[in-house]
């Protein structure tokens, strides 16, 4: 956790009143169990970057703590901390050279498509990894505005929606890395409404089915939550 702390330390430099940052480091403080237990998965990943990486990082982290929603909160600055959980993941199964690639002035301007996130060696070739993270509905969102009970049939199965959301950053995500390498991957991080998980093993079959009929030549690695209650590799 030493890195997440001095993560915090940064950035705090930046946005020293920044609620997220105070309530994380409150967590830290008490050991507060059950978010303590997803805070330790950014930490453990972030400990897998190499010093090169962990600079490009935090300066890129740096950017994005000030941006909040009132919906959704640091989910923007959420999905640049979940790249560390990719970069950790191509270290885990025997990448090299793994480091982020730093965004370019015209990044994601209508001349230069916005640069995937992470380049890595996978038996000597040149491959790159992006990085797209899907939360919770916005239908979810208005159930908790609501603060209503609600059965638990409105989660047995995903939607159309859900299946268009990913679908829709599966293909923005292959319009961004650059070559056509069999390695490249495509990384999400999925946050189902059902946060409980009764209803994963529906999803599972869903979601592959999904990924055979319309993303076959995409290779795509799905991580469901911070705890990595199950995942979804998907190969060509």
């Amino acid at each position: 956790m030493e890195r997440l702390k001095h993560l915090i330390s940064e950035l705090k430099n930046t946005a020293p009143d920044d609620w997220w940052l105070n309530e994380v480091g409150s967590i830290i403080e008490d050991s507060d169990d059950f978010f303590l237990d997803e805070l330790k998965a950014y930490g453990k990943a972030l400990e897998t970057l190499d010093e090169c990486s962990w600079r490009e990082f935090a300066k890129k982290a740096s950017g994005y703590i000030k941006q909040d929603s009132r919906r959704r909160g640091k989910q923007q600055f959420i999905n640049i901390l979940n790249e560390v959980l990719a970069y950790e993941y191509l270290v885990s199964i025997g990448c090299s050279s793994v480091q982020f690639v730093p965004d370019s002035a015209e990044s994601g301007s209508k001349k230069q498509p916005k640069s995937p996130d992470i380049q890595f060696l996978d038996n000597g070739e040149t491959s790159f990894c992006e990085v797209k993270t899907i939360g919770v509905s916005e239908e979810e969102l208005d159930r908790a505005e609501a603060d209503e009970i609600y059965s638990s049939t409105v989660y047995y199965s995903l939607s159309d929606g859900f299946l268009n959301k990913l679908s829709s950053d599966i293909n923005y995500a292959a319009s961004q890395i650059p070559t056509n390498s069999s390695n490249n991957l495509i990384y999400v991080i999925v946050n189902f409404d059902d946060f409980v998980g009764l209803y994963y093993k529906e999803y599972e079959k869903q979601i592959r089915h999904h990924l055979l009929q319309a993303h076959e030549s995409a290779q795509v690695y799905l991580r469901i939550g911070l705890r990595d209650r199950f995942s979804i590799h998907h190969r060509p």
